[in-house]
């Protein structure tokens, strides 16, 4: 039901916190050491990304 809705919304909200963080971070850090930097938190978001949509998916999956 309506709760897919607000699901997506919390996950849209998520995601834009994530990313002004992350801006944050870069505009603190030194750019070379940012690099190798957001080479590692990269991989790390797509994995917590991942662990995220399935937790989604689970939550969606009890709401219908």
């Amino acid at each position: 039901g309506g709760n897919a809705l607000s699901i997506a919304r919390c996950a849209g909200e998520y995601g834009a916190a994530r990313r002004s963080v992350r801006r944050k971070h870069q505009e603190s850090l030194p750019s070379a050491r940012c690099a190798d930097l957001y080479g590692a938190s990269r991989t790390f978001i797509v994995h917590h990304a991942r662990c995220a949509e399935r937790v989604v998916r689970r939550a969606y999956a009890k709401s219908i």
